[in-house]
């Protein structure tokens, strides 16, 4: 059974993890709330900006679906032209980041991808803010079989606009792990 770790701030998470081996039941989904704090939310806009920016205002153009193309990507990793993102040889950590976007308040952010690997691994998400000063949520580790795809999915409910929202993507591996990351995003509806 896949193991959850879903602690928030400012945030409601829900969880999900599945893969294409029929074999296995699903994962069981965890929900998490936390009250909203008495102090409004104040994050950076990037990793280089002032950790005290403003909060996001809420303008329909923060109503998106970032992509792949949004990321960050370590040294190891690439993005192909289909928006498929590819790591060979890659070190335990973090592999992806980003996007750094505006949140409006009371929004229910969806981040979710699909990843496949020939070796066995293992994926964690996290979401924070303020260049990773604010905790918002994050997913413990999740296996993935070698030779199979899975599917992540988070939902987390923003009661309070920010900026600087960022998910990271980490893997866990025995030795340097190989990945493909394909149907990635993040929606703010």
């Amino acid at each position: 059974m896949t193991r959850f770790l879903a602690l928030a701030s400012l945030s409601l998470v829900i969880v999900t993890a599945c893969d294409t081996d029929t074999r296995r039941p699903d994962p069981e989904v965890k929900a998490v709330k936390s009250e909203p704090a008495a102090a409004p939310a104040k994050s950076a806009a990037s990793p280089q900006a002032s950790a005290d920016a403003p909060a996001a205002v809420d303008d329909p153009a923060l109503h998106r679906t970032y992509g792949a193309a949004d990321m960050k990507l370590a040294a190891c990793a690439k993005l192909l032209d289909d928006g498929t993102i590819e790591g060979h040889d890659c070190e335990k950590g973090i592999v992806l980041y980003g996007p750094y976007a505006s949140i409006p308040k009371d929004v229910d952010v969806k981040i979710s991808f699909d990843i496949s690997s020939k070796a066995a691994l293992s994926v964690g998400v996290d979401t924070v803010s303020q260049v990773g000063k604010r905790f918002h949520a994050a997913m413990e580790e999740t296996p993935v079989e070698g030779g199979h795809t899975r599917h992540v999915g988070l939902t987390i409910h923003v009661f309070e606009s920010t900026v600087g929202f960022e998910n990271r993507i980490w893997l866990q591996s025995s030795s340097k792990a190989s990945f493909k990351i394909t149907n990635l995003a993040l929606v703010v509806p």
